[in-house]
């Protein structure tokens, strides 16, 4: 799943944080995660911080670049990490692999549904 090339999972209602193994995407080239419910800092790596903010827009609870600029002392950004909430969050490392590999087999039967035989 590190060469996955185009993951979006816009308005799905997908709540907690980002995992961290999606820092990890290296070949990644379209991303978005917009109108959701997730929050928490956004995983640090190049390839989600090269992303436009509009990527994760709708989320209330994210921050972090390219949202907000960071600050290794926490101080400067003039934005507060935000109160975590009780909401449900993904609870496995399975349930997030099962997610990336629903995306890895749709995407190719809906761009072979969109274009045709």
């Amino acid at each position: 799943l590190t060469q996955l090339e185009s993951l979006d999972l816009s308005c799905n209602a997908l709540s907690g944080n980002i995992p961290q193994e999606f820092a990890k995407l290296t070949f990644l080239g379209f991303l978005n995660l917009s109108h959701n419910k997730l929050e928490g800092q956004i995983p640090t790596s190049t390839q989600l911080q090269s992303f436009d903010s509009s990527s994760y827009e709708g989320n209330q609870g994210l921050y972090g670049p390219p949202l907000t600029p960071s600050s290794r002392s926490g101080q400067g950004s003039g934005v507060a990490p935000p109160m975590p909430s009780d909401g449900s969050r993904w609870s496995s490392k399975s349930e997030v692999e099962w997610m990336l590999r629903g995306a890895e087999v749709g995407l190719p039967v809906g761009l072979t549904i969109f274009i045709g035989p």
